[in-house]
């Protein structure tokens, strides 16, 4: 039985090892270093988590589309309904950021003002 699970084991490691090769004939990165092979598996790694958030994001921007009816729209006239939402939020964003340190301490005052009377 142990006999059995070493010899599985070492096919298996053979196969890695043999998965590994191909990996690096078919990359080109068997020429590297092996501090370069981790710096370009690891910006690989990275590239393949942009591109599987980029399906999500197509997709998200469709269900906008199709929630706002911008995909009956051309070009031109989504790009304008967009930069007025973009500078609605923006204006928006300016505003909360400004504004409102100063209103939540009025509010606080007023407040500590109502409990002490």
């Amino acid at each position: 039985m142990a006999a059995k699970q070493r010899s599985l084991s070492t096919t298996v490691v053979a196969r890695a090892k043999q998965a590994n090769y191909r990996y690096e004939l078919m990359t080109g990165i068997y020429i590297l270093e092996t501090w370069e092979k981790h710096v370009f598996n690891v910006l690989a790694l990275v590239f393949l988590v942009f591109v599987v958030r980029m399906g999500f994001l197509k997709k998200l921007n469709y269900q906008y589309e199709v929630t706002t009816g911008l995909y009956m729209l051309e070009t031109w006239e989504k790009y304008i309904v967009n930069g007025v939402v973009c500078a609605g939020f923006s204006l928006l964003a300016y505003t909360a950021i400004n504004h409102l340190p100063t209103q939540g301490m009025n509010m606080m005052s007023q407040l500590s003002s109502y409990a002490t009377i």
